[in-house]
């Protein structure tokens, strides 16, 4: 049956199914006058099926979903894949048996290449958050079904930056992180007041410094405590909220998270609504906060790493370490008398 391939695309990357006589290696297969063939993909994919030229296909196509039902305890964490297997493995172990990578440890984002429902939850209901009163509706899906399924709902790339590091004894987190455009809006439009308020703070610095440092206390990322369900509310910010920072403590709480070095860009196609609120200008109208799914890695220190590091030790700025004899043969422990003796 000539023509017919099926193209399925993520991004820049395109994989054809071609599943014409022709191509068919399976001789006996591709004389059979019916056939059947099969494909999976993810649903952030796109698909195209090219004309058939001669026959006739029937397609059926249906969707597989991971559910906290379908998890129960055929799940395992990490999943239970070789991460060794992986290409990418050997280059993630050799860097952080690196000497010079991190050596006083870190923090390293990865923003899902794959799109998740991470703000969406099958049930909602109305709650009200710590510290508002019952004025008003506040209606939100209060913790998002894929907080139940992460990682083991991480799906290609994603689930292999997971699991290479996880299986290398490192801790990876799977955390929303928002959208900074309210934060920076915050700290740009009051520069010039809190310049005033901390004048004496900052000796030595231009005026314009002082300013691009504040405005840049709005481009510090926002980690979600948790995956949070969507969030609604008839609250003012700038009124009943003065400061980005009160409203995300009270309807999406978060923190600040400093010195994170991030592996990639986010795409736009990642970004989801996560909660919605009131904005005065000439009138009432609603505004809302977009978040993006995160892998977060937590780098130790290199005296902490479990990885295979030369026999004699090494050194990072001086100090020395060695191999613990009493404890992991890929761990090693700080050398205190090496360090008095020098």
């Amino acid at each position: 049956m000539p023509g017919g391939a099926l193209l399925v695309s993520h991004r820049d990357h395109t994989n054809t199914f071609d599943w014409s006589a022709a191509s068919t290696v399976d001789s006996e297969a591709s004389t059979s006058p019916a056939q059947i063939k099969w494909a999976a993909f993810y649903s952030d994919c796109t698909h195209e099926v090219q004309p058939v030229v001669t026959g006739h296909r029937v397609t059926l196509t249906y969707n597989l979903y991971v559910s906290p039902r379908s998890v129960g305890s055929i799940f395992t964490l990490p999943p239970p894949i070789d991460a060794a297997s992986y290409p990418l493995a050997a280059g993630v172990r050799e860097m952080l048996s690196q000497n010079g990578f991190m050596p006083e440890g870190g923090k390293l984002g990865f923003f899902c290449t794959h799109q998740y429902a991470h703000a969406s939850g099958s049930k909602g209901r109305t709650r009200t958050p710590k510290g508002l009163s019952d004025e008003g509706p506040f209606s939100t899906k209060d913790t998002a079904d894929i907080e139940q399924l992460m990682p083991y709902a991480l799906k290609g790339v994603d689930a292999m930056i997971f699991q290479i590091f996880a299986s290398l004894g490192v801790n990876v987190t799977v955390k929303p992180m928002l959208d900074n455009r309210i934060f920076w809006n915050y700290f740009n439009w009051n520069a010039d007041e809190f310049v005033e308020e901390e004048e004496d703070t900052f000796e030595g610095e231009t005026r314009s410094q002082k300013m691009n440092r504040i405005v840049q206390k709005g481009y510090i990322p926002r980690i979600g405590k948790k995956f949070w369900g969507m969030q609604f509310t008839n609250r003012e910010y700038g009124e009943d909220f003065p400061t980005p920072h009160e409203m995300t403590d009270k309807l999406w709480p978060s923190e600040d998270m400093l010195d994170v070095t991030w592996l990639n860009d986010a795409k736009a196609a990642g970004w989801q609504p996560s909660f919605m609120y009131v904005v005065h200008g000439n009138g009432a109208s609603a505004d809302w906060t977009y978040s993006h799914a995160t892998i977060l890695i937590d780098i130790p220190p290199r005296n902490e790493r479990l990885v295979d590091i030369p026999e004699s030790g090494f050194l990072v700025d001086g100090t020395k370490y060695e191999r613990d004899s009493e404890g992991s043969p890929s761990r090693y422990s700080y050398d205190a008398k090496s360090e008095s003796s020098e």
